[in-house]
């Protein structure tokens, strides 16, 4: 936690969320926007993006207000669709954090993790998978609107599209700046309790 409001400290996010989940921690949260400083409009956006999906959504720091209203109309919009779609994902996340909290088996996934069977995957430290059924490929870099995405093997559905891919390969996604791409796994339930 505790990362600076730039680019480097979302990338510093991601990679603790990685890190903290495989050592056994399965409800956390970090800072939307970073701790210290004040990001960009774009930062902004890409981190309440990717705090969608992680186990705890908040917004926190040492001295700048991290709300939406203080990054613009454009920031409140990507707010309003991230929280209408985290509350539409109430059911799977309650259902994946008892899941965890009876199995140790984490939340959120790092690639290596949650398809051991793909060496390809080992190394891809950019995108994980969240409560079991989503693939998640935060936009790490500034000005972005598209990003590679390691698909695994099966088939995979963009969220926001339902477009269909198949996996086992590298497809460059499209990334506006009011969306990150995210994938569906082919069978995953999203709703539903244990």
């Amino acid at each position: 936690g505790d990362q600076q409001a730039d680019w480097n400290g979302l990338r510093q996010q991601v990679n603790a969320v990685l890190s903290i989940s495989a050592s056994g921690f399965s409800s956390w949260g970090g800072d939307i926007g970073g701790y210290f400083g004040k990001p960009t409009q774009d930062l902004y956006r890409r981190w309440l993006q990717f705090a969608t999906f992680t186990p705890l959504m908040r917004a926190h720091s040492n001295f700048y207000g991290k709300d939406p209203w203080n990054y613009g109309d454009a920031s409140v919009k990507t707010f309003q669709t991230c929280y209408w779609l985290r509350e539409n994902l109430l059911d799977t996340i309650y259902s994946s954090a008892l899941i965890s909290n009876k199995t140790g088996e984490p939340m959120v996934k790092s690639m290596a993790f949650a398809f051991p069977d793909e060496s390809g995957l080992a190394a891809v430290d950019d995108q994980y998978v969240f409560c079991n059924a989503l693939l998640v490929a935060p936009v790490l870099t500034e000005g972005a609107y598209y990003r590679t995405v390691k698909l695994p093997r099966g088939m995979w559905y963009d969220l926001w599209t339902g477009e269909a891919q198949t996996g086992d390969r590298t497809i460059t996604a499209y990334a506006p700046p009011q969306q990150t791409p995210v994938y569906i796994q082919a069978g995953a339930v999203l709703s539903g309790k244990v």
